[in-house]
């Protein structure tokens, strides 16, 4: 898998710019962002989602419990999407 550092070095930019060019697109060069993102797809590159958790202390990840025991409802179970 490529690496930040590596599209970077391919593109001739650092990696601040290569991160500027996919996090805030408005504020990036748009001659710049346009060869970093052709790069990105020739070389595979997806941004590493565990690095970004890690780094803005955010996941957006959801837990769900579900209960497929319906025998311990009492009455009728309905479907909470109605």
């Amino acid at each position: 898998m490529a690496t930040i550092r590596e599209l970077a070095r391919l593109c001739g930019v650092s990696p601040a710019t290569v991160s500027r060019d996919f996090n805030n697109p408005e504020v990036a060069n748009a001659k710049t962002r346009t060869q970093v993102l052709r790069a990105a797809r020739q070389i595979g590159y997806l941004p590493n989602e565990s690095a970004r958790t890690l780094a803005t202390k955010k996941s957006f990840m959801v837990g769900l419990v579900w209960d497929t025991d319906h025998r311990r409802c009492r009455g009728t179970p309905r479907s909470p999407w109605r």
